[in-house]
């Protein structure tokens, strides 16, 4: 091999390196937006102001469409809505007016809002 070549080899490996310790954690932050906001979001309780089903169903699991209202003790309180699959034996813990724990992540995209005892986040 002669110089060139290989100070040429050694620059793109280089580059290479470069760009995957710039791209690849980038990708997975991107990763599953549940998951995401179970571990940075915050806990508080959402009062369950209406709840439809949405007559989908997933594994056999009915999908719900829960509106409720966030509480937070150092917040004031806000409405989200979030599409839940509920597993058959727990949908009585999802009523109107009951009181679910939550995690909420907020960022530039707006607030997300996933629902403990769900498929989604057990």
């Amino acid at each position: 091999m002669t110089p060139l070549i290989l100070v040429l080899c050694c620059a793109g490996l280089l580059v290479l390196f470069a760009l995957a310790i710039i791209v690849l954690p980038a990708l997975q932050r991107r990763g599953n937006l549940t998951e995401r906001i179970v571990q940075e979001g915050y806990a508080a309780r959402g009062l369950i102001l209406d709840l439809t089903p949405t007559g989908n169903y997933c594994s056999g699991q009915p999908e719900l469409a829960i509106h409720m209202r966030i509480e937070k003790p150092t917040q004031l309180p806000f409405e989200a809505t979030a599409v839940v699959t509920v597993y058959s034996i727990h949908r009585s813990r999802f009523q109107e007016g009951i009181h679910v724990p939550v995690r909420v992540l907020e960022d530039r995209k707006g607030r997300h809002v996933v629902v403990k005892g769900t498929v989604e986040y057990p």
